[in-house]
């Protein structure tokens, strides 16, 4: 049986799944596991070989479990499938960034916060405006405003959001941003990764 390579979440992921394989089966060979597994040498409803089955599915990024079987994804396949979860990621980033310059080519004060409430239109950003004789700050729909998540707290979950998320208010339903956190993000390289796409999809 060919076995594709494996690629590890990291290495403590992969230590703790041979340590568990050797206090079980006394080996800690995964791939050797892997292909046990596979020939039905190993005993499937045994709890020992399925403590160490989802080990295995834990620690590797490139590994699922189909039809009682383990089935490893190339190289290729994890890479598009970690490209686009990243991209989707900086999709938001940008939406954002798209936002807080149209704010300040229209003359939003730079101390403007780009708003998301679980409340008001939700996965909607809102904008602080203050109002001149009170100095209240109130919450305004902005007319470029997309929807850019389906809950707020994908933005806590998303990798490139989350270190420039605030929290807006005492009960922890809204965040914001603020305009300078987005505006200067450098995302020229997405146009790269398009170009190389399309270059070598040509080629293909």
């Amino acid at each position: 049986m060919r076995i594709v390579k494996l690629i590890p979440i990291n290495e403590k992921s992969v230590e703790r799944t041979k340590a568990v394989m050797k206090k079980n089966i006394f080996f800690d060979d995964i791939q050797q596991f892997i292909v046990m597994y596979n020939m039905g040498v190993l005993d499937k409803r045994n709890a020992p070989i399925n403590e160490i089955v989802t080990e295995v599915l834990r620690s590797y990024r490139n590994i699922t479990l189909l039809s009682g079987r383990f089935v490893i994804e190339t190289p290729a396949e994890t890479a598009i499938e970690t490209s686009i979860k990243l991209l989707n990621e900086w999709n938001v980033l940008i939406k954002l960034k798209r936002v807080a310059t149209l704010l300040l080519d229209e003359n939003y004060p730079l101390e403007t916060k780009i708003v998301f409430s679980d409340t008001e239109q939700t996965g909607r950003p809102l904008v602080t405006v203050i109002d001149p004789d009170t100095g209240e700050e109130t919450l305004e729909r902005f007319w470029a405003s997309e929807k850019v998540v389906s809950k707020t707290k994908e933005l806590a979950n998303n990798i490139f959001t989350s270190p420039i998320l605030k929290t807006y208010d005492e009960d922890g339903d809204s965040c914001y941003f603020n305009i300078e956190d987005l505006v200067d993000i450098d995302d020229s390289f997405i146009l790269q990764i398009e170009q190389i796409i399309k270059e070598n999809s040509l080629k293909a």
